[in-house]
């Protein structure tokens, strides 16, 4: 798990945007992190897809057009309770109770602002991306000597809310991410299969006469 911090003295740091070129491999965990969310996300899409049946495309451009993540856990929950047997309910909802904290650790990932400190030379540092526009901000604001003591105060205070995160942290929040797809993927399967029995399918004579009608039709 990361950790704070754990300097009580000033410390260097700084979130500058290139501050992942000079921590490469954990840079592309990163990048692995939101890759592997998708895959989750297209395989839940890929389930109620299944579970609607004909509807699937007004549903999913439904589920798509909306911006909350509560938003979108109200509808898939509504399908499901429409949809699905209570056994398979209680399963599909520890399921999704899982994917929520997944998609926490996703977003905190995602949308935090990344740092480096040449104390935690294998390591990132992680901030709320409000804490450092607002340090920023206020830096700017502190710029004139006189207020030199005011600046380090304001750095330490800062320095308190970061936390540390290494290779392995990222790495395991990979493997939970993925974890938990793929029993969403286990579980969805028999829908899967089901809406794909039920989808009309072309006999080689039929594809046969339609190819051929095709090739008259361009005579």
């Amino acid at each position: 798990m990361p950790q704070p911090v754990h300097y009580s003295h000033k410390i260097d740091f700084n979130f500058l945007p290139d501050s992942l070129l000079q921590r490469p491999k954990l840079a592309v965990l990163i990048a692995i992190i939101s890759a592997s969310w998708n895959e989750a996300e297209a395989r839940l899409w890929a389930f109620l897809a299944a579970l609607v049946g004909d509807e699937a495309n007004t549903v999913i451009s439904i589920f798509l057009a909306l911006q909350s993540d509560s938003a979108r856990r109200a509808t898939i929950e509504t399908i499901a309770s429409l949809k699905l047997t209570k056994i398979e309910q209680d399963e599909f909802d520890d399921i999704m109770s899982r994917l929520g904290k997944r998609n926490g650790e996703r977003n905190a990932v995602v949308h935090g602002a990344w740092g480096i400190s040449s104390k935690y030379p294998d390591n990132l540092l992680w901030a709320d991306v409000r804490d450092t526009t607002k340090l920023h901000v206020r830096m700017i604001q502190l710029s004139a000597p006189e207020h030199a003591t005011e600046r380090s105060e304001l750095l330490i205070a800062t320095q308190k809310s970061l936390m540390v995160y290494s290779k392995e942290d990222l790495a395991n929040i990979i493997q939970r991410i993925q974890s938990d797809s793929d029993d969403l993927a286990l579980f969805s399967k028999p829908f899967m299969e089901n809406a794909l029995d039920a989808m009309p399918k072309l006999t080689s004579q039929s594809f046969s006469l339609r190819h051929n009608d095709a090739d008259t039709s361009n005579c």
